[in-house]
């Protein structure tokens, strides 16, 4: 029910405000999985900032030689490891600067085979710009962490529940302190919003295993004003 408010609110977004950047955003990656499915379902365009690479060219070669590499090979760690040789050998040999950011996406990428295929992996790569630069108009799905200082024209605020606002190991540590840096890390989420700011509370959310649990809202869920 959640994922699906969420797809219809976007597509009303997007069809009425086809320039305005709109974030959707969670505590975790994990809270959010369910929405990205849901949009990725629906055909609905955005794009992911969980699988950052800085450089426009490691990106370019990547979705180049893919095609070739998903042809020839049948296991993703091979396609990787071929896909990795195959962008190396357009590098200049003079290119350190290439060739080590061609060894950390390859590493990112590797890691992410334990959640995804290799294709999907580099369809949702992203060239991390200034952070200074504006959001692109358009769907952006992120986590709390991510796009330090960027801000949105419209923003779902993702998973109002304990143990994902304030996330669970703060409150198993049972430090105020971190305590206090999750309802700051909250604050910064909802500060992104320039116009429009929603906020999701469910009732059972996924976990980390791919099951579902009955949560409380969050502590914080009454400092939310409607307006």
């Amino acid at each position: 029910a959640e994922a699906t408010a969420v797809c219809n609110l976007l597509r009303r977004w997007i069809a009425g405000h086809p320039g305005d950047s709109v974030g959707v955003i969670a505590r975790t990656a994990n809270r959010r999985k369910f929405i990205d499915q849901a949009i990725e379902d629906q055909g609905i365009a955005a794009e992911r900032w969980d699988y950052p690479i800085h450089s426009p060219l490691i990106v370019s070669l990547l979705r180049r030689h893919t095609p070739e590499v998903l042809a020839m090979r049948s296991d993703d760690q091979g396609r990787l490891q071929e896909l990795y040789l195959r962008c190396l050998v357009d590098l200049a040999d003079d290119d350190v600067d290439g060739q080590d950011e061609l060894i950390e996406a390859a590493e990112l990428l590797e890691t992410l085979l334990d959640e995804t295929t290799l294709e999907n992996a580099i369809g949702n790569l992203r060239v991390v710009g200034d952070p200074e630069d504006p959001a692109s108009p358009g769907i952006h799905l992120l986590n709390g962490h991510l796009g330090k200082g960027q801000q949105f024209t419209r923003v779902i605020v993702v998973g109002m529940e304990e143990a994902f606002i304030p996330n669970y190991p703060a409150m198993a540590s049972g430090d105020t302190q971190q305590i206090r840096d999750e309802l700051a890390v909250l604050h910064v989420m909802a500060s992104r919003a320039q116009e429009d700011l929603v906020f999701t509370v469910a009732e059972r959310v996924p976990t980390t295993s791919g099951g579902l649990k009955t949560r409380e809202p969050s502590r914080w869920l009454p400092l939310v004003e409607p307006f």
